[in-house]
């Protein structure tokens, strides 16, 4: 029998809050013969694991020493104690691979395992977005500009810096409230303001202004549907909207124009319109249609 890992505390965010969890980009792999429930974020470099998953798998613990018993998110400055190190046997879109995956308390991770950038990249994953295909760092430079593109957050967020930075960005009022937290990582983020920062499909787009080391980070509010995940086997996307289009003309047939009903390709005498008008107000018999009186 089988033993799956999922995270059910997942269940009770609505899925309108800025804090729930991206059901598309979770997946359930199988890990020494159980079942785990994976989250693949593009904005963690590592992978995690939570300490009881590995020891029901029964997977071999590497201790670690120094600078490596903690890791320290550059996105959201967020910083992981590590127990051990372990490998594991993943497959996934038909690519079998072993992975480095670090192991956290159960309380550190906010998923049974979050596959980071080091994984997907080695699974031969290609992000893309409009079909193009933009590098996402694995360790944002301190002081770059390039944005961080996240499957780990809802919600786009910006540095104080950034927003300094940008003409394009302008403050507005923010009433929401003074942190978020992130489900993924159990991030606390301090909240700092707001700013409307226009995309070339979304002219009313908001940014918010976080407490964070990362220079630019944009969210699945930003990104989706044109985000792509391309596995060499499978590929995570998100549903396009429906394209609304409006009345079209009926193409104008060749022949003369019909003056009952406008129409081309008949005369008056083939027109339905005509006979049906005919038949449901037919003129008087025998009485002579004269002008009207002055």
């Amino acid at each position: 029998m089988k033993i799956t890992f999922c995270d059910l505390n997942q269940q009770s965010l609505p899925n309108s809050s800025p804090n729930r969890m991206e059901k598309r980009v979770i997946r359930q792999l199988e890990v020494n013969k159980l079942a785990v429930e994976a989250y693949f974020s593009t904005s963690l470099a590592i992978s995690l694991v939570r300490e009881t998953v590995v020891k029901c798998a029964k997977c071999v613990l590497l201790p670690v020493q120094g600078p490596d018993c903690e890791f320290s998110d550059p996105v959201l400055g967020r910083v992981f104690p590590i127990l051990w190190e372990t490998r594991i046997f993943i497959n996934f879109g038909n690519t079998p691979i072993t992975a480095t995956v670090y192991v956290v308390a159960d309380h550190e991770a906010g998923f049974p395992l979050i596959l980071g950038m080091d994984t997907l990249l080695a699974l031969g994953m290609n992000l893309s977005m409009n079909d193009i295909s933009p590098m996402n760092p694995l360790y944002p430079i301190p002081g770059g500009s390039r944005p961080i593109l996240s499957t780990g957050l809802i919600t786009s967020m910006a540095s104080e810096k950034w927003f300094h930075d940008d003409p394009d960005a302008v403050a507005i009022n923010y009433d929401g409230p003074p942190t978020i937290y992130d489900p993924v990582t159990k991030t606390t983020i301090k909240i700092i303001g707001k700013a409307s920062y226009p995309l070339p499909r979304n002219p009313t787009f908001c940014i918010l202004i976080a407490d964070i080391p990362a220079y630019l980070v944009y969210g699945l509010d930003a990104l989706t549907p044109k985000l792509k995940l391309k596995f060499p086997g499978a590929t995570i996307s998100w549903p396009q909207p429906a394209v609304m289009r409006g009345d079209r003309p009926r193409p104008r047939k060749r022949g003369p124009t019909c003056p009952t009903c406008g129409e081309g390709g008949h005369l008056k005498s083939q027109c339905a319109e005509h006979a049906r008008t005919e038949t449901t107000n037919p003129k008087p018999v025998g009485i002579a249609h004269l002008p009207m009186d002055e």
